[in-house]
């Protein structure tokens, strides 16, 4: 059991290293009871283990959850003012299990959640303005691909 709670403890820190937090700003832990703490990417939060508890601790505060009441941890944005829309001319569509999208921006950021919030993968498109998002390693069910933050189309894979 306490191998089990190690190899879980090293595979959420590995999985929070390793996201790509590129354009994020805040780090969101959602509670099992409904409740969101946030906490600023500027204060550089550090997640460690301590016994069944997960301890993030940034420039300011120290807080402790039991990892049993963490029902999720998100990367996301900050609205700190509104801004005037960006017009986007892109393109989208499929090519057997790969969704493909065109006119994008240099620098757009691709991302496909799960319905539930999960970021399962992150595209950068080609100098050409094009990218490829393969949807055939994903398992059946519906996905949100968020397009630069400007678009979000929803699709079901079954």
């Amino acid at each position: 059991m306490r191998i089990i709670r190690y190899l879980t403890a090293l595979l959420l820190t590995v999985m929070l290293s390793a996201a790509d937090t590129a354009g994020y700003t805040i780090l969101v832990v959602q509670l099992k009871d409904g409740r969101y703490d946030v906490y600023q990417l500027a204060t550089k939060p550090k997640m460690t283990y301590d016994g069944s508890a997960m301890v993030l601790k940034t420039t300011d505060v120290e807080t402790r959850y039991e990892r049993t009441d963490v029902r999720n941890l998100n990367f996301g944005d900050e609205v700190t003012a509104i801004a005037r829309p960006q017009r986007q001319n892109f393109r989208f569509a499929f090519d057997g299990s790969t969704a493909m999208v065109s006119g994008l921006e240099s620098g757009c950021l691709i991302r496909v959640f799960t319905a539930g919030g999960q970021l399962k993968k992150t595209v950068r498109p080609a100098a050409d303005g094009k990218a490829g998002i393969d949807l055939g390693t994903l398992g059946k069910g519906t996905y949100i691909i968020d397009i630069g933050r400007q678009k979000t189309i929803k699709v079901m894979k079954r």
